[in-house]
């Protein structure tokens, strides 16, 4: 799916530098939203029973300390080849809901790969 002419941004931490998720929600013309959730598409660069991807399986996650990080994959990767920053075109997955805008119930969902392009890195404070 192409969405890049959808307007979605990263809601993350100031100093975050391996933004891996973006949102958008626009009113449908029928009254209802549609949400977007985008995730950094891995599996464009990383295939399956590759070093790089048993090494990612040991580490299992990132894990977050208080003075440092051990990322799953290699910081490269991670903040600079998919790392979903503003104005750039990139892979994702995405999975997008209908959602009806006075009961809040999910009506319709699709998902599948796609190309986006981030209109901006928001941090907490500013979203």
């Amino acid at each position: 799916m192409d969405l890049r002419h959808l307007d979605v941004c990263s809601v993350d931490l100031p100093e975050c530098k391996d933004i891996d998720d973006v949102l958008h929600c626009i009113l449908l013309p029928n009254g209802n939203y549609e949400v977007g959730v985008n995730i950094a598409d891995v599996t464009h660069f990383v295939r399956a029973w590759s070093e790089i991807n048993k090494e990612a399986a040991r580490r299992c996650t990132t894990v977050y300390m208080v003075d440092r990080r051990t990322d799953m994959f290699l910081g490269l990767l991670t903040e600079s080849i998919w790392s979903l920053v503003s104005d750039v075109d990139r892979c994702s997955f995405s999975v997008i809901y209908e959602i009806n805008s006075k009961t809040f119930e999910t009506l319709n969902v699709k998902y599948g790969k796609s190309i986006i392009r981030s209109r901006e890195s928001l941090s907490y404070n500013k979203a």
